[in-house]
């Protein structure tokens, strides 16, 4: 088992020049690493691309499936593309356990400048100067890129490639490859601890555009706390009770009830919904999850499988998990011993 690093931004953000300048700086230290360089890639997979949303969800869902395998093989990987929908980062993260994001911030115009300057190489010729045309997808100016929620880096790049910032992310690479060998190590003492073995299968959703009392009376008839909202097969956001009652009327509201339930009528799941939603993978431990939910002090977190919602791991479940657990006598010593360690 080993570790990925997804460098993203914008092109001409500078992702191929650290991508190389890390691999160069790590191989130095005998830790051979793989690039997965996507333009490179793509003229294996799609050797006319067309840039179709279609065409590249299915380019980035066998990037994804690459690092995966290459890191399963205990094969370092550093991903150089620009990744502009979230969707494809966070499927990487779901699937690799010892995996970090490092974000490049640059200014458009410089941007600019870089690409048209590019010396030839993988990545196609003039890229923002067809760019406003009709029918173009550059990212960040004709479709939108998605920066990451929660990178584990974010390197300023407008001024190029300097040594601290190679020597960031290498480090970012150290701890990786760490936690990566502590899992290897763990594997097999947590294989009946994974959160797909405690999570509640088949959570009930509702598109966004679903009436706020509707998911109310919805939740109380299923008392449950948090309702996943999805669109099509995507996980867009969450809601909770707490979100509900913060959006409902007053009491003490002066509004006539016929305002009141007009009021309501309009407002929707999609309005009040946490946008950022925090996961996890369904074969992340017990632990892990456990503690992602005391970082960010929240009461569940969707489950993913593939990219896919197949479950929540709320508090009562991570109860269940513990009060399993100390029934199960002396044998769960260590994995309580780590709880405890772990701390709120």
């Amino acid at each position: 088992m080993s570790w990925a690093i997804w460098i993203t931004g914008l092109p001409g953000s500078g992702k191929t020049t650290l991508a190389r300048a890390v691999a160069e700086a790590l191989g130095a230290e005998a830790t051979p690493v793989r690039v997965l360089e996507l333009d490179a890639i793509r003229r294996v997979v799609t050797p006319a691309p067309t840039y179709s949303e279609a065409e590249r969800d299915v380019v980035y869902r066998a990037l994804v499936y690459m690092a995966k395998a290459l890191t399963e093989a205990g094969v370092p990987v550093l991903i150089d593309a620009t990744g502009h929908r979230r969707a494809w980062r966070e499927l990487a993260r779901a699937l690799i356990p010892a995996f970090a994001e490092v974000e490049l911030v640059c200014p458009l115009e410089v941007c600019r400048e870089r690409e048209r300057t590019r010396r030839p190489g993988a990545a196609p010729p003039a890229i923002y100067v067809r760019s406003g045309l009709p029918g173009a997808t550059v990212p960040g100016v004709d479709v939108p890129y998605e920066p990451p929620r929660h990178p584990e880096l974010i390197v300023d790049t407008a001024g190029g490639r300097s040594w601290e910032t190679v020597q960031a992310v290498a480090d970012l690479a150290r701890r990786l490859a760490e936690r990566a060998g502590n899992g290897t190590r763990r594997v097999r003492e947590e294989a009946s601890v994974q959160v797909k073995d405690w999570m509640s299968p088949k959570p009930i959703t509702v598109p966004p555009e679903t009436p706020i009392t509707e998911a109310r009376h919805l939740m109380y008839r299923a008392q449950i706390r948090h309702l996943p909202i999805v669109q099509g097969d995507e996980l867009v956001g969450i809601v909770t009770d707490r979100d509900v009652r913060l959006n409902l009327p007053s009491p003490a509201t002066s509004l006539s009830v016929w305002e009141v339930n007009h009021l309501l009528a309009k407002l929707t799941v999609g309005e009040v919904m946490t946008k950022a939603v925090i996961t996890v993978g369904a074969s992340r431990s017990i632990e892990s999850a456990a503690a992602v939910m005391l970082e960010h002090k929240i009461g569940a977190l969707p489950v993913l499988d593939g990219g896919r919602l197949v479950g929540i791991l709320t508090e009562t479940d991570l109860l269940r998990a513990l009060v399993t657990s100390l029934r199960a006598g002396p044998a769960a010593e260590p994995a309580l011993a780590r709880a405890r360690s772990a701390g709120p």
